[in-house]
């Protein structure tokens, strides 16, 4: 009779099948609990080890090199200036002002044009018989071996060959340093356009 009244006492009833019932709903509830805790308990043990690894490999990372305080930055090479020569019409009124157009396009210091057994046809030396002669000389002695053009470094002469109808004329002109190809085409193109030109109008006004 005791053992009932405490049963009473304690589940508020003293039925044996349901104090058993309480005792059992008492039991899992206690279980649920526990394998509740070990769960957190578990996770916050895997939560610390996985810190403790990503701490580990952040120590254990190489350490990049420290970059150099000055950097050299290498500049892309300048583009060469190209030296653009004005157009200048070479053809004036008269054979004398067409040479001294070419002097002009050319930046020569003088330019005489020659016969092959040199005489003078135009030029703007001040000594232009004694240039025709000389230099036309030297251009055969050279021409043996040399192509149409020859540079006289010495002397700053350009010496250059071309034809007007039948007859060969030489070219002296007169520069500091040696003209590239492209000058030295131009200067024999522009020659022989202003003896061409001339020696058509000498012919038509002696008709």
């Amino acid at each position: 009779m005791d053992i009932m009244d405490s049963l009473y006492g304690f589940f508020g009833t003293s039925d044996v099948k349901i104090v058993a019932a309480d005792i059992l709903v008492a039991v899992v509830l206690a279980v649920s609990i526990t394998y509740l805790v070990l769960e957190v308990l578990r996770i916050i043990s895997e939560y610390t080890r996985k810190e403790e690894l990503v701490e580990e490999t952040i120590e254990n990372a190489p350490v990049a090199e420290s970059l150099p305080e000055k950097v050299e930055v290498i500049s892309p090479p300048e583009k060469p200036v190209v030296s653009i020569r004005p157009v200048i019409e070479v053809l004036k009124g008269t054979l004398q002002e067409s040479t001294k157009a070419i002097v002009d396009k050319y930046e020569l210091e003088s330019l005489t044009i020659a016969s092959y057994d040199g005489l003078p046809i135009t030029s703007t030396a001040g000594t232009p018989d004694e240039e025709a002669a000389i230099y036309t000389n030297k251009y055969n002695e050279i021409k043996k071996t040399q192509n149409s053009y020859f540079f006289i470094e010495e002397e700053n002469i350009h010496l250059y060959e071309f034809e007007s109808g039948s007859s060969k004329l030489v070219g002296v002109a007169k520069k500091k340093g040696k003209m590239s190809p492209e000058e030295i085409k131009g200067l024999k193109e522009d020659t022989k356009k202003i003896i061409d030109n001339f020696a058509t109008v000498n012919k038509k006004s002696t008709i």
